[in-house]
C-alpha cells in the first residue's frame, strides 16, 4: 500500500514511510521535493540566478535540537535508573551527580526506538536519531499540519546551511617542504656555552697583532 498526502495539488505527495511500533513514520527533510512542496506549495528550486525556494528553515532546525536534546535525556535517564538499581554499588557513587553522556545514534537499542519532542509548544513522536538530518515524524494529519504551518509562516527564519558551492571559501593547497627546508628544519640550534666560546673567541689577526 503506498501513503499518498493529498493537500489541494494536482499531484499527492508520495513520502518515504518506516514501521515502528505499529505506527507509520514519514521522512521530513530540507532538501526533499515531495515535502518542500508540501510544506512551501511550491516546486524545490536550487539553482543559481533563481528565486530559492527550500525548507531550509529555523523550524526543522529546532526540531533537530529537540530530538537529539529528548535523546540525550533518555539516555541520562537510563544510566541513572541502571545505577539506583545496582546494589552493588556503594550509597555515595549512586547519590553522586553522574556526568551527562551524550546519545550517540546506536542507543535505540537500550532506549527505545521512539522519543517525544516538543517544538513551538507542540509535542510529536519522532524516530531515534541523533546525528541524521533526516527527522522521522510520527505520519499523523496533525502533524504533518503543523509543520505545513510552521514553513508558511511569512515570518518564519532562515534555517542553517551550507554555503553554494561558488560561495565557499577555497583552502589553499599545503606547500611541500623543500630539501632545503626539511635541513634547516632538522639542523639544531647551538648551546648556549657554544655561543658563550664563539664570543670570547678572538679572531686570528687580532691574535697575530697582539703577538707582535
Amino acid at each position: 500500500m503506498i501513503d499518498a498526502v493529498w493537500y489541494g495539488d494536482k499531484k499527492p505527495w508520495l513520502p518515504s514511510v518506516q514501521l515502528c511500533d505499529g505506527k507509520k513514520y514519514v521522512s521530513v527533510s530540507k532538501w526533499n521535493p515531495g515535502f518542500v512542496k508540501f510544506a512551501t506549495g511550491k516546486c524545490m528550486e536550487r539553482r543559481r540566478g533563481k528565486v530559492q525556494n527550500t525548507c531550509n528553515l529555523a523550524i526543522l532546525d529546532r526540531l533537530r535540537a529537540a530530538r537529539k536534546e529528548a535523546c540525550n535525556a533518555r539516555v541520562q535517564t537510563a544510566i541513572e535508573e541502571a545505577m539506583a538499581a545496582d546494589q552493588s554499588l556503594p550509597d555515595e557513587p549512586r547519590k553522586k551527580k553522574q556526568r551527562v553522556q551524550p546519545a550517540r545514534d546506536c542507543d535505540h537499542l537500550m532506549c527505545g526506538n521512539v522519543v517525544t519532542v516538543i517544538v513551538d509548544g507542540y509535542q510529536m513522536d519522532v524516530l531515534w536519531s541523533v546525528t541524521s538530518s533526516v527527522v522521522w515524524v510520527e505520519f499523523t494529519t496533525a502533524n504533518l499540519a503543523f509543520l505545513q504551518r510552521a514553513c508558511r509562516d511569512p515570518e518564519a527564519s532562515k534555517g542553517r546551511s551550507r554555503a553554494p558551492k561558488g560561495q565557499r571559501r577555497l583552502r589553499m593547497p599545503r606547500r611541500k617542504p623543500t630539501q632545503k627546508r626539511q635541513a634547516s628544519e632538522m639542523r639544531t640550534p647551538p648551546s648556549d656555552e657554544e655561543d658563550g666560546e664563539a664570543a670570547n673567541a678572538a679572531p686570528e689577526g687580532d691574535q697575530d697583532a697582539s703577538a707582535e
